[in-house]
């Protein structure tokens, strides 16, 4: 599936249950990947404003949105939140993102 039909697949299925956590993360995250920034947002926030869940990577995501928006206090909130529900968020991020995170490594 390409990232539009994952997007309309996850659309479908919050229509079906709009307190269903995993469709959000997807949708959001695919709006995030095609740089729907706006989009993305309001996704991460819907998860943890409304629904309230401990997503690390919701307040992770929503945190680099914030940094591109000039929101430095905010990012970093979220950051810090991602990392207190779980440690690990930056190598499992990284991961996901072909991103270069050695933990503790400066550059």
């Amino acid at each position: 599936m390409n990232n539009f039909e994952l997007i309309a697949a996850a659309t479908k299925a919050i229509e079906s249950n709009p307190e269903f956590v995993p469709a959000y993360m997807q949708r959001g995250m695919n709006l995030f990947v095609m740089n729907q920034l706006d989009e993305a947002y309001k996704d991460f926030d819907h998860i943890i404003e409304v629904l309230h869940a401990p997503e690390a990577e919701a307040y992770f995501v929503r945190g680099t949105i914030r940094h591109s928006r000039g929101d430095a206090d905010g990012a970093l909130a979220d950051c810090r939140k991602a990392i207190e529900i779980d440690p690990d968020i930056m190598t499992k991020i990284s991961g996901k993102f072909n991103l270069k995170w050695e933990p503790g490594k400066k550059e």
